[in-house]
């Protein structure tokens, strides 16, 4: 066995210790920015601002919206002066926007350069970073633990990535997520799940990862079932939050694969979630690639049966019902997008799928097997 591991983020998992918090900021220095989302996460962000009030000078930012533009980063970037530590307060495109405007704040060339398919790419980010601090209040991501942040530039999603960028520390507190909305909690943890599978099937997969990849997908299915079932709780979403960063870390050691590779252009161009744009794809990539994985996806949909205690023939059929149970709508994508605006687009998002999220993928795609997939996707047909 043959394997390279590396996770240097620090994960701090339980209810927040401010006393910890401090002592890990003051090892950067005094100038703290808090960057944070919409209403709920910045309230959370002024909680923990008034914690540190006493100990840092702070500035806070909110405004970072899901599928965050380049603009917006590139913009704070320009205001700010210097900045000892990013602490990042909300979801995945929070940590997102904050490991980009590390980048933003500490190198020379715009943001656009620094993508993995720009001028400069993954070698031209060096380690003189704002160390960032995450705080995620909502679990599936793993943006939180990850050396990757995706941004909108024009109406693409393009993914910035370097060891360079892994968070120094983590602050894993399920209480951030009591009151979050069923929907999203849903939909960030449906990536989590598509992390788990994609990562257990990926070309680059081994016995280590494939750990981390059944245990996320474990956690999801049964976490999401009771959630809706039973509401709530600590112990569901402590559950969800260790998915979160298993699916990273799966993802980490191996790769994702086409339902990921596809979503960038839809999200990016369409503005859908991320979790719900590869959740509403999962089935159809499976139906794609199941001959080619056939071992892993039977032993997925076993779990599945498991925990909705139902027999399946496939496992696209076990995924749908369990999108039943929990109240996704995977034909949602059609209600939002125009079918005449998406066939103008066809050809765009077929071209913009081969990206490097579909490296790993176990078949090698086409632009049929792509576009079969994006046209049941849309309802074309």
């Amino acid at each position: 066995m043959n394997f390279t591991y590396n996770t240097p983020t620090k994960v701090y998992f339980g209810k927040m210790n401010y006393d910890n918090l401090v002592s890990e900021i003051k090892q950067y220095g005094n100038r703290v920015l808090i960057l944070t989302g919409g209403k709920s996460t910045k309230k959370i962000a002024e909680k923990i601002s008034d914690k540190l009030k006493d100990f840092f000078l702070i500035k806070l930012r909110d405004g970072v919206e899901s599928n965050p533009k380049i603009e917006f980063i590139e913009g704070i970037a320009d205001e700010l002066q210097e900045v000892d530590v990013i602490l990042t307060v909300g979801g995945g495109s929070v940590h997102d926007s904050g490991k980009a405007l590390s980048i933003a704040m500490t190198h020379n060339e715009k943001l656009e350069e620094y993508t993995t398919d720009g001028k400069l790419s993954v070698p031209g980010i060096n380690n003189k970073l704002v160390p960032v601090i995450t705080v995620p209040t909502v679990f599936g991501t793993g943006a939180e633990v990850s050396p990757a942040a995706l941004l909108k530039i024009r109406n693409k999603k393009r993914v910035i990535f370097s060891t360079y960028l892994y968070p120094r520390v983590t602050f894993v507190d399920c209480s951030f997520a009591e009151s979050l909305p069923l929907e999203i909690c849903i939909k960030a943890s449906l990536d989590a799940l598509v992390q788990g599978i994609e990562s257990l099937v990926s070309t680059k997969a081994q016995s280590f990862s494939k750990r981390f990849s059944y245990s996320a997908i474990e956690r999801v299915i049964h976490s999401l079932l009771f959630l809706v079932k039973e509401g709530n709780d600590q112990q569901v979403m402590e559950e969800l939050a260790l998915a979160s960063i298993e699916g990273l870390y799966a993802v980490g050691q191996s790769t994702v694969g086409a339902a990921h590779a596809i979503s960038d252009p839809i999200s990016g161009r369409y503005n859908i979630h991320h979790g719900e744009a590869v959740g509403i794809l999962l089935p159809y990539v499976v139906e794609a690639n199941y001959s080619h994985a056939e071992k892993e996806y039977d032993i997925v949909k076993s779990i599945f049966e498991r925990n909705l205690h139902k027999s399946f023939v496939t496992l696209s059929e076990a995924i749908n019902s369990f999108y039943e149970e929990i109240g996704f709508d995977r034909f949602s994508i059609r209600d939002k997008v125009d079918q005449t605006t998406f066939c103008i687009d066809f050809k765009e998002i077929i071209s913009e799928s081969y990206n490097g999220d579909l490296e790993g993928n176990p078949r090698e795609m086409t632009d049929d097997i792509i576009g079969d997939i994006l046209n049941k996707v849309f309802g074309v047909i």
